[in-house]
């Protein structure tokens, strides 16, 4: 008996915690964020294979390269029909074991993970700048969600209001003290307020799914918001990250210049090859050999290519630093703006809470006077009425605040 007694509260305790909601806070979602972003994962790919590419372009220009070649060609004469026989002696039969080593490639492969290392640095802070962008519309979409719960919360607060000043209305109207059409506005005002507290939880599932769609949350259950911990950052010294990317731009461009121009470097080779040679098919089992050279080329002239190219790399580096200047400019632009408005509704935010405190003691007076007949229902439904609009406009203007800490958090980078 004592076995199922306890089994049973066990049940119990198991049904109530998975009936409640679960408790999320900010946190949960940007580690998911993190976790499920598809861009992060492919900037963190790139970042791992820089070192191949690195190793590759070693392997491809300062390695020695052995490769196998075979030729045959068959070139029949009769008569007045076919090629000359000084040029083509019938055909070619060629089997060669090939071996070749570039030299004077130090500049090369130095030139080449250069640029793959800032391709590498490019791709790290495109990774960062991914991560920030999270930072900043996760927060975002959280307050939104947090804002519809706690405008829900409030109307529940009121509903519960309205219906205990309903049950007094009900015994007041059969005391004569009041009529029954006052009992009804009050009445019509719940209702008013319960369609609010609907819209307003559709609005949030909308609201939660659309942030697990962010986050890649695989979950569609009604969960309870912790209250977010957003606060402004000290203002950044020095180089602003976002500015960081123009940097790494301009030099990759430099880079790919200075690869460019080492065409017009001396290059050799070294080359030599083993196996059978031969253009006569009846001495072929004599003409098994070897051969060695050098392989040299150097660009005298291609039509300006150099110099075009240069003029080609300052018009794009001109283009490079107007959009840096252009977005510094928005970057200080914006900060002061949203420091503005920081200010501005902060000060709004607490003229709203001293209103507020005083319709609170409004309604406590309406309440006892309402339970004695002293003042009429539409006294007492209007102030409630600007009550709910100030509480609304409240929870906006903290939603807001938030929303613009988030945003100066987001360019104070």
């Amino acid at each position: 008996m004592k076995t199922k007694t306890i089994l049973t509260l066990f049940l119990l305790l198991f049904c109530c915690y998975h009936a409640l909601p679960q408790s999320r806070n900010l946190d949960y979602y940007l580690g998911n964020a993190f976790k499920n972003s598809p861009a992060l994962h492919e900037f963190g790919n790139l970042i791992l294979n820089s070192q191949a590419e690195g190793e590759l372009a070693k392997a491809d220009m300062a390695k020695p390269k052995v490769y196998t070649t075979a030729d045959y060609l068959l070139s029949p004469s009769y008569k007045n029909f076919g090629y000359d026989p000084a040029i083509t002696n019938g055909g070619l039969y060629s089997a060669l074991v090939n071996f070749s080593y570039p030299l004077l490639t130090k500049v090369y492969v130095e030139a080449a993970l250069e640029k793959i290392k800032n391709g590498k640095s490019i791709n790290e802070n495109k990774q960062k700048k991914e991560i920030h962008e999270l930072n900043k519309s996760i927060p975002d979409q959280y307050i939104k969600c947090f804002q519809d719960i706690t405008q829900i919360q409030y109307y529940v607060e009121v509903i519960n209001l309205l219906k205990d000043q309903q049950l007094l209305l009900k015994r007041l109207a059969l005391n004569g003290i009041y009529k029954a059409t006052d009992y009804k506005l009050v009445e019509i005002e719940l209702q008013n307020q319960l369609i609010s507290q609907h819209k307003l939880e559709n609005l949030y599932l909308a609201d939660l799914a659309d942030l697990n769609i962010l986050c890649g949350i695989k979950d569609t259950a009604n969960v309870k918001l912790e209250t977010p911990a957003i606060l402004i950052k000290d203002s950044v010294t020095g180089t602003s990250q976002f500015l960081i990317g123009f940097k790494l731009d301009s030099l990759d461009m430099e880079l790919d210049q200075r690869q460019f121009e080492l065409k017009y470097k001396p290059q050799l080779s070294f080359l030599s090859n083993a196996g059978l040679n031969s253009a006569d098919i009846s001495e072929i089992q004599r003409r098994f050999g070897y051969s060695a050279g050098l392989s040299f080329s150097l660009n005298l002239y291609d039509g300006n290519q150099k110099k075009l190219k240069r003029q080609m790399l300052a018009v794009s580096q001109n283009t490079n630093m107007a959009y840096r200047d252009n977005f510094t400019t928005r970057l200080f632009l914006n900060k002061s703006k949203l420091k503005t408005e920081l200010q501005s509704n902060g000060d709004q935010i607490r003229l709203l809470q001293n209103q507020i405190k005083e319709y609170e003691l409004l309604i406590d007076m309406f309440k006892k006077e309402l339970a004695t007949g002293q003042i009429s229902i539409i006294e007492f439904v209007t102030a409630l009425r600007n009550y709910i609009d100030l509480k609304n406009t409240l929870i906006v203007a903290q939603g807001d605040q938030l929303l613009l800490v988030n945003e100066y958090n987001y360019w104070n980078w």
